[in-house]
């Protein structure tokens, strides 16, 4: 085994640090855009992968409204497949709701252990870590549909949710 000391040290923490990490193949259009970007000539214009989508977006009533929240709320623990498939289905019934993940952050991909999805009327706590694999089979067209108005509680819940 070799001593590092140092300056030694500091430089091999630099290299660590610096490592490039092979991003998710769910930005491989983003990534492919940015190559173009960085071979094309000063005068040729790049379109951006999602340039189009975000100019035609538009604010709509129901994006503005208010939602009336029902009291008491009910509360649903997703555990078995089944379970999973009614709460697909329910959500499938509501416009709007709210997404938040809880997740293991020691791994090296976070794992997500907990998907929580409230509506009006309903919180969903969804154990992720026994459903794993069903959980884009029933709830990617939820997350999906661009129809259904979702509040994500951080940017990262989307790209962890990708990686499932």
């Amino acid at each position: 085994m070799q001593n590092i000391q140092g300056n030694q040290l500091t430089q091999a923490r630099i290299r660590w640090g610096t490592q490039r990490i092979r991003p998710h193949s769910s930005i491989s259009g983003f990534l492919d855009w940015r190559k173009r970007i960085n071979t094309a000539s000063s005068n040729e214009r790049t379109v951006h992968p999602y340039e189009r989508i975000i100019q035609e977006w538009r604010m709509t009533n129901t994006m503005v409204a208010t939602t009336s929240l029902s009291f008491p709320r009910i509360f649903k623990y997703v555990r078995t497949e089944s379970e999973l498939i009614e709460c697909s289905i329910e959500l499938e019934n509501h416009s709007e709701m709210t997404v938040d993940t809880e997740m293991n952050t020691e791994s090296y991909y976070h794992l997500i252990c907990v998907i929580q999805f409230s509506t009006s009327t309903t919180d969903y706590v969804i154990d992720a870590f026994t459903l794993f694999s069903k959980i884009k089979e029933n709830l990617g067209t939820i997350l999906e549909n661009p129809t259904k108005l979702k509040i994500f509680h951080s940017g990262n819940d989307l790209i962890h949710l990708q990686r499932m």
